[in-house]
């Protein structure tokens, strides 16, 4: 396997993601931490293996838009989250974060594809008038 292993950590004690310091694979082993409460503080995320358009790099939580081509000249936009899909053993995208995947990454779709967000700091991104 070639494709770099990397993690961030979503903060929502500090409302904040984190970057730096998250690419050792062992670091995936604490996928949530809880506190006295029962809360979950801290998400971690992984990345997908595959960067956006822009050259970013996509990882699980990210909300990405891209079109996909339905006649001759017409287009449709389409925002979804990516999410690690148990159903289909890899990372594909959702309308939202409790939805099982509908649509997994395919090289066509990649390279059209733009991160926008991310379900964390931009939940408003995945509202019901998405496609």
């Amino acid at each position: 396997m070639n494709r770099p292993i990397k993690f961030r950590i979503w903060d929502a004690n500090h409302k904040k993601m984190h970057y730096s310091g998250l690419k050792d694979p062992a670091a995936a082993i604490a996928v949530s931490i809880y506190d006295n409460s029962g809360h979950k503080w801290i998400e971690v995320m992984q990345f997908i293996g595959k960067n956006d358009s822009k050259n970013k790099p996509i990882y699980e939580g990210d909300i990405v838009s891209y079109f996909e081509y339905v006649e001759l000249g017409d287009k449709t936009k389409y925002v979804r989250v990516v999410k690690f899909c148990e159903g289909l053993s890899s990372f594909g995208m959702a309308r939202n974060f409790h939805e099982d995947c509908c649509n997994y990454f395919w090289e066509g779709v990649v390279s059209g594809i733009t991160v926008v967000g991310n379900f964390f700091e931009n939940p408003e991104l995945l509202n019901e008038n998405n496609i």
